[in-house]
């Protein structure tokens, strides 16, 4: 399937945040994808809803093409999101049904601490498993390396040789 997007108002990038208490303005639109890029600006617009919507010059799409195909998580990853997940469901369920706790107790601390934690941990699982790419990079860089040392050791032999023509 080949997507053609032409400004933000068709992109499935675009997300649009509504506040019916705001006090200011009631509409964010941001870019979800300039956001995962990690992008220095993902803000499109801040409005009250009732401002035309125009592609920002930073546009990810404009200055790259992008192809994106879905890929199952390895057993392995699914594996440990599972057993985090349920570290996770005991802590946030002793926070749940505790009723006197004291916050500055070490061992409410402590299991403050390692829910945080774990939180942090399912969101790195969630991403994508971005170590095999950079394994892969490496691998590629290294025989690159190697490629290179080999043409130059070559190219060191061709030197002598020709210098060596008229011995």
């Amino acid at each position: 399937m080949k997507k053609t997007i032409n400004f933000c108002g068709n992109c499935p990038f675009k997300y649009s945040d509504y506040d019916d208490f705001a006090l200011g303005y009631s509409t964010v639109t941001t870019c979800t994808l300039a956001r995962s890029l990690k992008l220095k600006d993902d803000c499109i617009l801040v409005s009250d809803g009732d401002v035309e919507l125009k592609t920002p010059e930073w546009c990810p799409l404009k200055t790259e093409e992008f192809t994106f195909c879905f890929k199952e998580f390895s057993a392995d990853r699914k594996t440990e999101m599972n057993s985090t997940w349920k570290e996770i469901e005991i802590l946030q369920d002793f926070f749940d049904n505790t009723y006197d706790i004291e916050y500055d107790d070490p061992e409410i601390v402590e299991k403050n601490d390692k829910l945080q934690k774990l939180y942090t941990k399912f969101g790195e699982l969630q991403s994508n498993e971005d170590e095999d790419f950079q394994t892969e990079l490496n691998k590629s860089i290294d025989e690159i390396k190697d490629q290179l040392y080999a043409l130059e050791d070559v190219a060191d032999k061709l030197q002598k040789s020709i210098n060596n023509l008229g011995e």
